[in-house]
């Protein structure tokens, strides 16, 4: 990180500002209520902000660029409204929290659609979100095309969950998160990734799939655990998951699927289809066939 300056986020209802560039000559008190396309670069930021520190407007662009976030209190990074879209590069946030059980998307909430999301070398840490349902104390989105490169995620409550949407997942790192990625009726291409320690009470300790298209490509599933699927969870009525040349070690279901568990729903009117290739010479890290779990053959899985 460059040396920055402090900016203070410190409101809860407040007026707009909408300048265009924002840079460490900046000082903030209020909501930055965002409404024209503007740059905030070469900036530290502390939200005490109980409620929402940055908010997109309608069509608004907001790129961050080498900025340090912090909070250490209740409160959500930012909202984007409707055709909102965010480029963050070389951002570092951490300590973002929202704890009630209707609360997602900690760090980013976008589900009014229509968005455009990309986060590239990026380090983003110990943020929370305390929702029942996908989750995503990084980013919550529907409707919107996200774009994730060489960032890092540690120690976030279900880090990065996406309805309706496609999303393409290239060189990062997941560790330690309470559940890394949940996608759900979409689109996901995941390649050279690392999901390592991640750990959820429930489904799919690294990756949950619901009624999606999912490809995994030149990845590494090591030690994450949950009930059922302690790497990966795919299932509901529909889906297609394909994984090549990608490795799983050391994942642990306590019920079953130690590396994937494959549900299909008993009225499920379509196929849900895993196919898994494996290159030549990769017969160590090949999944034991007891590690996939597949009742009454739910889904449809091919190996080769």
């Amino acid at each position: 990180m460059l040396h920055v300056t402090v900016l203070t986020l410190a409101c809860c209802l407040c007026s707009a500002v909408s300048p265009q560039e924002e840079d460490d000559k900046h000082s903030i008190t209020e909501m930055y209520d965002v409404r024209s396309d503007t740059t905030l670069k070469n900036v530290a930021i502390h939200c005490t902000v109980g409620t929402t520190c940055i908010k997109l407007g309608r069509g608004v662009s907001l790129t961050m660029s080498h900025v340090t976030v912090t909070s250490t209190g209740e409160g959500r990074l930012l909202y984007m409204s409707q055709g909102s879209n965010l480029q963050m590069d070389n951002v570092d946030i951490t300590g973002f929290q929202l704890n009630g059980e209707e609360d997602e998307g900690a760090v980013v909430l976008a589900v009014e659609g229509n968005h455009h999301i990309s986060i590239l070398n990026s380090d983003i840490s110990y943020n929370k979100a305390g929702g029942l349902g996908l989750g995503g104390s990084v980013l919550r989105a529907n409707d919107s095309r996200v774009e994730i490169l060489d960032s890092n995620f540690n120690n976030n409550t279900a880090a990065i969950a996406a309805i309706r949407s496609t999303m393409d997942i290239k060189r990062c790192n997941f560790t330690s998160n309470t559940g890394a990625v949940a996608v759900a009726w979409g689109k996901l291409t995941l390649t050279n990734s690392v999901f390592s320690g991640n750990a959820v009470s429930r489904s799919g300790g690294a990756l949950g799939i619901m009624d999606s298209n999912v490809t995994i490509d030149n990845s590494s599933f090591l030690r994450n655990e949950a009930e059922t699927g302690g790497a990966i969870w795919v299932g509901m009525d529909s889906g297609v998951l394909n994984i090549t040349r990608s490795t799983f070690i050391g994942n642990k279901a306590s019920f079953e699927g130690n590396a994937i568990r494959c549900y299909r729903k008993p009225d499920a009117k379509r196929d849900i289809i895993i196919n898994i290739s494996y290159p030549p010479n990769f017969d160590d890290t090949k999944i034991p066939e007891s590690d996939i779990g597949n009742d009454a053959d739910d889904c449809k899985i091919t190996t080769y």
